[in-house]
């Protein structure tokens, strides 16, 4: 308890106590290191992120940065500076193509204006740009086209970085960047993002407003707003993939998504809990997509709402997808969690494979979990669900990916699935046939299948007898199963 009261206190005089405020000056760096082979200036200040920017803008676009400590940029830790952040390659004629590395750290305080066209951190980051490891905190990123947490527009690589400032853009904004044509992994987005444009259409999405690029690992627990597309992950995706994705943050607009307001490109294992509606005049509401035109996969949605308020026109609301042009496979929502909605609404002349709602109880298995794997037993076992108690996860480390076994005793199949170590609970042994003896399981490749084993496959298990009379079958299979597992 002492403990915990002294972190309280040091929290607290941390984000009271009154920092000089960054007023627009400059500073070059002190110190450089070498990284990768790559030297980069060693930021401390923000004068000195400043002049790393003032140098970028001024034509040296493929210079290098790395943080050496947070960087508050007001006269707290939760004030923002008074004067306007120009972007790090603030434009298309002066792309960042180096590397940014925020190493852990955190920037506090940055403030864009609305008139800039692009609003970020940084504006336009090249092919070969990379920004890696950046935290924002408590930031206002304002623009009058695309604005991000991280970046504008994006061609490069940001990986690793999360966003708790507040985006809002004209037309395209994200969490991590306002669009996304490049690679965007593992990021996390926990603030609110918004779009408002009245007389064109507006995207915003927990990662990025459009993407046309590739968003994998990604995770938004923000508010997401705007008055045409709003999605979890992205307002808009255009010809572009997301995978593995989480959405917990409530998503509203026109036509909005669990992962997607509209989907044009690939959205595959993906999950949502976070509440859909559309509250400005009419259009769709989906659990994993508001309207899709591409592919979706092997996800689910477990949103307590999916709704929205009749002005004008018709309503569209589905579990999984609103209104369905693309094709949609092994996909779900929680019936008792969405009583009386479909998991399509309208599908105009779309394709719909093992899309449905399931009780709870169903989805908290880990045969759910095989089933998202699988395409529900349609496709080899991809690896990328678990469960660690309640729903589905995604595999990883801690929790291995879930393995069905097959345990075939001449023509009856038991099947068994393995938990979040890889392991899996054996049946009962076979009643072998008199005269005879149950030795062992035995795989595809006649390798005894041991209850130590961890799975990293789908598999099938046929027992192996032995005749009583014979005396020497079992010595063999001692030393078998003591190298087994």
């Amino acid at each position: 308890m002492r403990l915990h009261k002294i972190l309280f206190l040091l929290l607290t005089l941390l984000t009271s106590y009154s920092f000089a405020a960054w007023t627009g000056g400059t500073s070059e760096p002190e110190s450089t290191r070498k990284i990768g082979g790559k030297i980069f200036y060693e930021i401390t200040t923000p004068e000195e992120l400043a002049w790393f920017a003032e140098q970028v803008n001024g034509g040296s676009t493929a210079i290098n940065a790395v943080l050496d400590n947070d960087i508050i940029f007001g006269d707290t830790m939760t004030s923002y500076t008074a004067h306007p952040w120009t972007p790090i390659g603030k434009d298309t004629t002066h792309t960042f193509k180096g590397v940014l590395d925020g190493a852990g750290y955190s920037i506090y305080g940055v403030y864009t204006q609305k008139d800039l066209t692009y609003g970020g951190l940084v504006g336009v980051l090249a092919k070969e740009g990379i920004v890696r490891n950046v935290n924002i905190k408590k930031d206002s990123i304002n623009a009058n086209d695309y604005a991000g947490g991280l970046v504008a527009y994006n061609y490069g690589t940001i990986t690793n970085c999360t966003n708790s400032g507040s985006v809002s853009g004209t037309f395209e904004s994200g969490g991590i960047a306002g669009i996304n044509a490049g690679t965007v992994s593992n990021c996390t987005n926990n603030s609110s993002i918004s779009s408002h444009s009245e007389s064109f259409y507006s995207y915003s999405g927990g990662i990025t407003g459009i993407n046309s690029g590739t968003i994998s690992g990604c995770t938004n627990s923000g508010s997401i707003s705007s008055l045409y597309y709003s999605g979890g992950i992205a307002g808009g995706n255009n010809k572009g993939t997301i995978s593995n994705c989480t959405n917990s943050g409530n998503v509203s607009s026109d036509c909005s998504g669990g992962i997607a307001g509209h989907n044009a490109g690939t959205v595959s294992n993906c999950t949502n809990s976070g509440s859909i509606s559309y509250s400005y005049s009419y259009y769709n509401s989906g659990g994993i997509a508001g309207v899709n035109d591409g592919y979706v996969q092997n996800s689910y949605s477990v949103a307590d709402s999916v709704s929205g308020i009749l002005t004008s026109g018709g309503v569209v609301v589905g579990g999984v997808v609103g209104i369905n042009f693309g094709i949609v496979v092994n996909s779900y929502y929680d019936a008792d969690r969405l009583p009386g909605v479909s998991a399509i609404d309208s599908s105009n002349g779309g394709i719909a494979i093992d899309v449905d709602g399931l009780p709870t109880a169903q989805m908290q298995t880990v045969e759910f979990a095989w089933l998202l794997n699988t395409a529900n037993g349609k496709t080899e076992n991809s690896g990328a669900w678990s469960r660690d108690g309640g729903y589905p996860i995604f595999a990883d480390a801690q929790n291995k990916a879930i393995y069905k076994v097959v345990f075939d005793d001449e023509g009856v199949p038991t099947n068994r699935y393995s938990n979040n170590k890889g392991v899996v609970q054996f049946p009962e042994a076979p009643e072998p046939a008199s005269g005879y003896v149950f030795v062992a399981w035995l795989d595809t490749d006649g390798n005894i299948f041991s209850e130590k084993s961890t799975l990293s496959s789908d598999k099938k298990a046929t027992p192996y007898y032995a005749l009583e009379s014979d005396s020497l079958y079992s010595c063999p299979l001692k030393s078998h199963f003591a190298s087994a597992g």
